[in-house]
């Protein structure tokens, strides 16, 4: 591994930074085998329970099952169209969902490998 563009305030840090980098290429594979394998399970887990009408089966180690969700959202576009037809200005309407709009921030570590692998 070669660092390119290496930052001033990072040198000094090369050893620990390659093992960072280093634990989180292994985590990276092994999420994508852990993803394989659960996408396979789920298949399977799928499969039998049609077959045998059943939804979850209980075990010392966990429960699986069958989730069924149903989500509602809201179609902001709808609503503001149907604001303005029944009368609402539709500065009032733009302010509105301006103001109910909710901002969210967070700051998480990610790791980006590199494109084509």
């Amino acid at each position: 591994m070669k660092f390119i563009d290496l930052p001033t305030g990072a040198k000094g840090y090369e050893d620990a930074l390659k093992e960072v980098i280093d634990l989180r290429v292994r985590a990276n594979k092994l999420k994508a085998q852990a993803k394989g394998d659960e996408e396979m399970a789920n298949a399977i887990f799928q499969g039998l329970a049609d077959a045998g009408k059943f939804t979850a089966v209980e075990t010392n180690l966990g429960t699986i099952k069958l989730v069924s969700k149903e989500t509602n959202t809201l179609d902001k576009e709808k609503v503001k169209d149907l604001l303005i037809r029944a009368g609402v200005d539709s500065d009032l309407v733009a302010d509105s969902f301006k103001k109910a709009m909710k901002k969210s921030e967070s700051t998480y570590v990610g790791f980006f490998p590199p494109r084509g692998e």
